[in-house]
């Protein structure tokens, strides 16, 4: 009896030591999310997530999308969308198999930018995504987010995404991607506006209906309709799974390019500093 106990404990352990190796092997892929409030960051980390299950045998299911909500409330200021819903950078890690192979992969929603709280807080939300890139051992991609259902774009909102494109090294420019929430082909606004140099394969319209209103009450839905949120996010699951190979064979930043944004934000900072300084 002695010695089957010993065997089972012995097989338990070898299980679990081989799903902690399983895990901690796992290839690590990261995005960073940048957006103006209302951009639908966290609306595309809830898509990721789903996607992320059910690459995983998770199987979850389309009514239950409003179950398989990954943002923590603790993370929300759950005021109206004038102020930015995300008050400090936050990580989310899934567990992702693509394409036969297992990932960690992570995503980074930052604070809303361009909000009413001013231009202190959108210099301090710069200051703190770039100190948590550099912090991060690999980062694969740096994602700009806006509306596209909007007529256009600030000019304030254009002037700090060509800000955080200045900072970004240029050796991972290619890296970056703009990507246009509640957008089936092309954005309500000439994207022109922008004035950020992104190349055209990076630019990515999406409608997430899953994560929409319409997608919450899928169950209270006419059959046509959920034919629609279910056909709308296999047309995503393509989307997500472009934008994640393409992550994985872009790379992830160098060393140089870690002190080239070191030295970028550190720069900032002073600029910043001196800012607040006089202004006091």
């Amino acid at each position: 009896m002695a010695a089957l106990k010993n065997l089972v404990t012995a097989a338990v352990q070898d299980l679990v030591s081989s799903k902690k190796n399983s895990i901690s092997s796992n290839k690590c892929v990261t995005a960073v999310l940048i957006g103006e409030t209302g951009s639908g960051k966290s609306s595309l980390i809830n898509l990721f997530y789903f996607w992320c299950l059910e690459s995983t045998g998770k199987n979850p299911k389309f009514e239950d999308a409003k179950i398989h909500n990954i943002i923590k409330s603790e993370n929300e200021t759950g005021g109206s969308q004038a102020g930015s819903q995300t008050l400090k950078p936050q990580q989310y890690k899934f567990e992702l198999n693509f394409n036969g192979e297992n990932y960690l992969f992570t995503l980074l929603d930052t604070p809303g930018m361009g909000d009413v709280k001013g231009l202190k807080t959108d210099d301090e939300n710069i200051l703190s995504i770039l100190q948590f890139v550099e912090q991060t051992p690999s980062v694969n991609a740096i994602v700009l987010m806006l509306n596209g259902s909007n007529a256009r774009v600030s000019s304030r909102t254009s002037y700090i995404l060509q800000r955080l494109y200045g900072l970004c090294p240029k050796t991972f420019q290619n890296n970056l991607y703009l990507i246009f929430s509640n957008t089936q082909m092309e954005p309500n606004f000439d994207i022109n506006q922008i004035r950020v140099p992104i190349k055209k394969d990076n630019v990515i319209p999406i409608d997430n209906l899953l994560y929409s209103p319409a997608g919450f009450q899928y169950a209270e839905k006419t059959l046509l309709q959920k034919r629609k949120i279910e056909s709308n996010y296999k047309e995503n699951k393509e989307i997500l799974s472009m934008l994640f190979d393409q992550w994985v064979k872009g790379g992830s930043l160098l060393p140089k390019a870690y002190k080239d944004l070191r030295e970028n934000r550190d720069t900032l900072r002073v600029k910043f500093k001196f800012k607040m300084k006089n202004k006091n």
